[in-house]
């Protein structure tokens, strides 16, 4: 069985100061000029050093400045999607990062997969939200759902997850990939999402947080796994990363 892992993280976790990041990461801040952009940001990055985190070698956790979160850098790429450095060298792991309402979501699997994540806060969503941006198909299904501010959301986080695993983000047009939920179930529920012009078709699960839903999408198709789950010393992944020399972290102040 192939495992996506997945970790939230709240606004109350994140440390009051910036040690835990490096120079590099720091630039990271350039450009998000409101507070809560710049709050969202750090948290994104605290909750994937996290998830990271459950994938090292004990020893590489146990030599780290803090061990719940290693000497290991997350940045993005030209595109924007996250990448994980350590050691001088890319993890082999592909990620992906959400936040919404305080809270983040990362997603992380093999270098390989393609993977996708989404945090939406259920809320109401307008006509013209829908018109805008869903496919006939998925405005259908809105209008006839019995509770429609949950399908209305779940679907734009679907969406969202796909186009992250596309690496297009939202400079695609969003009716670009159509969204089909499979039949309830307890837990994590499923969907797919077609992207037309790539002729790709992810497999979707999905699940309510509080009053948030959140999206993970992966290709080839992988079950959720909950990374703050206990182990008892096995990777919940099936593999552990080894880093030979952490990047360097700045050292609490005396």
């Amino acid at each position: 069985m192939i495992r996506l892992g997945y970790l939230t993280r709240s606004r109350e976790d994140l440390p009051p100061d910036d040690r835990w990041l490096t120079a590099r990461e720091l630039t990271g801040v350039d450009g998000r000029r409101t507070a809560k952009r710049i709050s969202d940001w750090r948290l994104g990055r605290w909750t994937a050093k996290a998830a990271i985190g459950t994938l090292l070698e004990p020893a590489t956790r146990a030599g780290s400045a803090r061990a719940s979160h290693p000497a290991v850098e997350v940045l993005a790429a030209a595109d924007g999607a996250p990448f994980a450095v350590a050691g001088g060298q890319t993890l082999p792991i592909a990620l992906s990062l959400s936040h919404a309402a305080g809270r983040a979501l990362c997603a992380v699997g093999a270098a390989a997969s393609a993977v996708g994540c989404d945090l939406e806060r259920v809320e109401p969503r307008s006509a013209e939200f829908v018109a805008s941006y869903f496919t006939t198909g998925e405005a259908l299904a809105v209008e006839r759902a019995a509770a429609p501010d949950l399908l209305a959301n779940l679907i734009w986080s679907a969406k969202e997850s796909a186009l992250k695993a596309l690496r297009c983000g939202l400079r695609a047009d969003t009716r670009s990939v159509e969204v089909t939920l499979g039949p309830a179930a307890p837990g994590w529920g499923t969907f797919h999402v077609l992207a037309t012009a790539e002729r790709r078709t992810f497999r979707g699960r999905w699940c309510r947080i509080d009053d948030l839903v959140a999206t993970l999408v992966s290709a080839p198709p992988a079950e959720p796994v909950d990374l703050d789950a206990p182990t008892r010393g096995a990777s919940p992944l099936g593999f552990r990363l080894r880093v030979e020399a952490p990047v360097a972290v700045t050292p609490p102040s005396a």
